[in-house]
C-alpha cells in the first residue's frame, strides 16, 4: 500500500478486533511500533500478549457499566446494551434539567 498511512485504528468489540489485528499481523501490515490504535466499544479485557509491536489500546472503564445500570458494584454482563442505558440516561439527564430550568428561571412575559 502506498503511500503508507500514518495510523491504523481498529474499532469494535474485542473478537472483531483480535480477528483484524491477527489478519492484518498475517498480510504484513503490522510492521511499526504505535501505529496501531485498538478501540474496543464492549468492556471484556484485550489479551495483550497477542499484539506483536507496542499498540494505542482504548477500552471502556467497567465502572461505567456499573454506573450506566445504576448499581455500586456489579459485573457487566457481556451482552450489555451500552448504547440503550447511555440513551436512556442522557434522555434522564436532559429531562432533569428542563425540571429545573422550569423551577428556576422567571416566566418572561
Amino acid at each position: 500500500m502506498r503511500p503508507e498511512p500514518s495510523f491504523y485504528v481498529i474499532v469494535g468489540e474485542n473478537g472483531f478486533i483480535m480477528d483484524t489485528y491477527r489478519r492484518a499481523v498475517k498480510e504484513k501490515l503490522v510492521r511499526r511500533d504505535y501505529r496501531w490504535n485498538l478501540v474496543l466499544t464492549d468492556y471484556s479485557t484485550l489479551e495483550l500478549s497477542q499484539l506483536v509491536l507496542p499498540t494505542v489500546t482504548l477500552q471502556a472503564d467497567p465502572g461505567e457499566c456499573c454506573k450506566l445500570m445504576k448499581r455500586e458494584d456489579c459485573s457487566c454482563p457481556n451482552d450489555f446494551q451500552r448504547k440503550q442505558y447511555i440513551l436512556n440516561a442522557l434522555i434522564q439527564y436532559v429531562a432533569e434539567v428542563y425540571s429545573k430550568l422550569d423551577r428556576d428561571l422567571p416566566l418572561v412575559t
